[in-house]
């Protein structure tokens, strides 16, 4: 009888083992699945904030470009920056603002304000430095104040970034003749007629070198060149 009585306790407390296991399974899976389920979630809320930041980056950005082609680079420009700040990686906005920069400095250059000129164009460099153009301008503005060997410097830095650059080629040209470095002019204007031998400025502004050198033939087959080209000056 005894023995009998032990062995149904032992059943009993083996059924309660197995029936406590199940137990302890079940809310374990229930744990997973909500942890799964937040995890889905949360990482369905970052999509959409994602999505939601370059949807809006791409806004300032439209914004700016129709500021832009009104000619509205101040406020452009703040645009493209608000775009940048949103997504870091948007080459458009870069661009178009370095372009902003660009232009302005052109408008404070063509008002003879050329030391806010310089300030926008270091601007424009300074956000993206392998633009031949910003370099070229720089030069241009420094020419406007008078400052012939640093501007020099300028027009060198921009052919470094860009050798094929004529407007670069042609300045620098420009400013050696306003230095008596004549020869010197000949050659860099010869290099911007490689690059595109169809710009009437250039082929005159070798005329005017080769005067100088007292090459007056060469100077004048130039200046005629130059006139048949659509030069009228």
């Amino acid at each position: 009888m005894k023995k009998m009585l032990s062995l149904a306790i032992i059943v009993m407390l083996i059924l309660l083992i197995i029936g406590f296991s199940g137990c302890a399974d079940e809310p374990e899976s229930e744990v997973d699945t909500i942890i799964e389920e937040e995890e889905l979630i949360d990482d369905e809320t970052v999509d959409e904030e994602v999505d939601e930041t370059l949807t809006q980056a791409q806004n300032y950005f439209e914004e700016g470009l129709d500021l832009y082609e009104k000619e509205i680079y101040d406020e452009a420009i703040l645009k493209f920056e608000m775009a940048l700040e949103l997504n870091p990686e948007y080459k458009e906005a870069r661009g178009k603002l370095v372009d902003s920069w660009i232009e302005k400095g052109n408008i404070r250059g063509d008002d003879g304000r050329f030391s806010e000129a310089i300030e926008a164009y270091e601007k424009a460099i300074e956000i993206d430095p392998n633009q031949a153009r910003s370099w070229t301008n720089k030069g241009w503005a420094l020419l406007g104040l008078g400052k012939y060997s640093d501007a020099l410097e300028y027009f060198d830095k921009a052919i470094e970034v860009d050798p094929t650059y004529i407007f670069a080629w042609n300045n620098k040209g420009w400013t050696l003749t306003n230095l008596g470095r004549y020869s010197e002019a000949v050659e860099s204007f010869d290099r911007a007629i490689e690059i595109d031998p169809d710009q009437a400025v250039i082929w005159y502004n070798k005329s005017v070198a080769l005067r100088r050198l007292e090459r007056f033939q060469d100077a004048q087959e130039a200046l005629e060149r130059a006139r048949d080209l659509g030069y009228n000056g």
